[in-house]
């Protein structure tokens, strides 16, 4: 007998798990969803990547906002 889907997809999450990866269950509008595959798309990208990047880059900015405006280097290490 094969392996449940169930054992498959816990399989596949405790790989992910293994290569540093932390799972996220949010729901978020359908502007929202539609915006971000849209972007995928037009990239060529997952949505993960897309998000991966776009967060990131969010981060980095508001940082370096933080970082200008009080000269401090202790956020989001």
């Amino acid at each position: 007998m094969g392996t449940s889907n169930a054992d498959r997809q816990r399989a596949y999450r405790e790989r992910r798990a293994d290569e540093g990866s932390q799972r996220l269950d949010i729901v978020v509008s359908a502007n929202v969803a539609r915006a971000l595959e849209c972007l995928a798309r037009h990239r060529g990208k997952t949505r993960r990547a897309v998000l991966e990047s776009l967060m990131t880059a969010a981060e980095r900015e508001v940082i370096d906002l933080l970082d200008y405006l009080d000269g401090r280097r202790s956020y989001c290490a």
